[in-house]
């Protein structure tokens, strides 16, 4: 038996296998990118409730690091700044545009 890469023999077959690796890379790198947003809104939620003097406890850090939600964490960042808890972060304000979800 001989080992290593298969050849296809068509171009058409070959056109859509670079095609199909093309696509793929193109969605993981999206995917990459809205991880990396999570992580820095995440991060920068922490950044501002240590810089208030709010402790985080094990349950609301979990909920944070939970959320995955762009639109849900950025809200969170906004309120961090004027609260007094931290767990003033997951109730609904009044005439907010998001509804703030108890579970991420």
């Amino acid at each position: 038996m001989q080992s290593g890469k298969y050849e296809y023999q068509t171009e058409f077959v070959r056109k859509w296998i670079v095609q199909g690796r093309q696509e793929g890379r193109q969605e993981g790198r999206q995917e990459g990118r809205q991880e990396g947003l999570q992580e820095g809104e995440v991060e920068a939620l922490f950044e501002v409730l240590d810089a208030r003097g709010l402790e985080v406890d094990a349950e609301s850090r979990q909920q944070i690091l939970a959320c995955k939600d762009l639109v849900q964490l950025k809200e969170w960042i906004r309120k961090a700044v004027t609260i007094q808890s931290v767990h003033e972060l997951f109730t609904p304000r009044p005439g907010s545009k998001l509804l703030d979800k108890a579970d991420p």
